[in-house]
This record gives C-alpha cells, sequence and structure tokens, in this order.
C-alpha cells in the first residue's frame, strides 16, 4: 500500500513471481464489496508489480473500516485497518500542508518541532497528536513531529483528549 504526497491518491501494489496480474481486484471492508481496477504493471526483476490505485471514495471507506480484506481468485488477504491507516494516513490532507519531520530518536521530537504525531492510532482516527504537557505526551512513541497544532492539523491530525 502507497500514497503518491503530490496528488494523494492511494493505491494497492501486488507482486508475486506466482501471482498473475488480474485486471481488477475486490476488495470488501466491513462487507460492502468494491471492484478496484489494475492501473498499471511493471516488472521488477523477475516480479511483476501491479498497481491498483483505490478511488477517493472506496479509500475513505476503506479507512474507517473495522475489517478488509482484499479478495483475489486463489486467496484472501487481511487488510488491518491499524495498517490501511499507517501505510494511508501519512500523506498530507491538501497540496498546501506542511509534512511533519521525523523524530530524532524513539521518543524524542527536536526542539524546533516538540509536538508528537502518530498515524498509527487504536481509535480509528487517522491521526492524533500529542503537545507538551500533554496526559501522554512523555508515554507517546511519535511517528512524525510538528512545529505548531496548526501543522498538525493541516496534515490530518486532531489533538488528544489526554
Amino acid at each position: 500500500m502507497s500514497v503518491e504526497t503530490k496528488t494523494n491518491h492511494r493505491s494497492i501494489q501486488l507482486t508475486s513471481q506466482r501471482t498473475p496480474t488480474y485486471p481488477t481486484v475486490d476488495v470488501t471492508c466491513d462487507g460492502k464489496r468494491r471492484a478496484i481496477t489494475l492501473t498499471r504493471s511493471e516488472l521488477a526483476g523477475k516480479s511483476v508489480l501491479g498497481i491498483y490505485e483505490v478511488p477517493e471514495t472506496t479509500a475513505k471507506s476503506m479507512l474507517g473500516a473495522l475489517e478488509c480484506r482484499l479478495l483475489l481468485p486463489d486467496q484472501q488477504i487481511n487488510l488491518p485497518a491499524q495498517l490501511l491507516r499507517a501505510a494511508w494516513a501519512i500523506a498530507p490532507k491538501d497540496a498546501s500542508a506542511r509534512a511533519g519531520i521525523h523524530p530524532l530518536d524513539g521518543w524524542r521530537c527536536p526542539r524546533a518541532q516538540p509536538i508528537k504525531g502518530n498515524f498509527t492510532t487504536y481509535s480509528g482516527e487517522p491521526c492524533i497528536y500529542h503537545v507538551p504537557g500533554g496526559q501522554l505526551y512523555v508515554k507517546t512513541k511519535p511517528e512524525t513531529c510538528y512545529a505548531t497544532e496548526a501543522d498538525a492539523r493541516q496534515d490530518g491530525c486532531r489533538r488528544s483528549k489526554r
């Protein structure tokens, strides 16, 4: 799964030496089934990479779903909600959004960007940010860091309730 950051288009990429590139694949989320069309395929060494661009409405429903599965003719692949959010929620919400920067280490953000952002959330939301002095700030391992709350909100995050 990937996101094209300039266009905010989300895609699913399938690669295998054995699996053929299908013209469409189906995804089912919370019982709703949708077809996703092959956008392009590329040769990657001895493997074929099939890239399926996910329409915006389908991506939104997938990000909001409790359970998703990718359905291929010969197998089903579980797409855990946490994995989808982590892979797809990293893109800025609009072209003018200022992306956060990487943390200094597993626990600290740079002094100039002290706000901790997490895209891997258990609340079902795409992103939560924590400000210094917040109840969970010292317990939070940041995935990205922001200079201001406005930058975090522009990147699709909401403030932690604690």
